[in-house]
């Protein structure tokens, strides 16, 4: 067993990178999509204790977040709306068209991407 300065116990385990990929799952894409989203959650929710309302929090750098907001962009799936209105509102005679998206929620999990500074 190791020591510390002061002679006390340090206790040993598996290092940081096993333990990482005990719980990680690795993807790969080229063009970010809702369907690797969908994956990602799916191997997420397979190592959670609850099949629904789990919440999640992803750290990215400013390249990912602008690659999950041209995917969300792209996949109007969730659009009711035939006309897209939910992306515009009407200010002081201007029109302002577009949304940032941070967050993904599907089948009652939601991944919530916060970018990094």
């Amino acid at each position: 067993m190791d020591q510390d300065e002061s002679g006390s116990d340090v206790p040993m385990s598996d290092g940081v990178i096993p333990q990482i990929e005990r719980y990680c799952d690795k993807y790969l894409y080229n063009v970010l999509a809702s369907s690797t989203l969908d994956d990602v959650m799916a191997s997420m929710v397979e190592k959670s204790a609850k099949p629904t309302g789990n919440l999640y929090a992803v750290m990215c750098n400013e390249r990912f977040y602008s690659q999950f907001g041209n995917a969300m962009k792209g996949d109007y799936r969730f659009n009711t709306p035939n006309d897209a209105s939910f992306l515009y509102s009407k200010e002081a005679g201007k029109v302002k068209v577009g949304a940032e998206f941070d967050s993904y929620t599907v089948q009652g999990n939601t991944v919530s991407f916060n970018l990094e500074a």
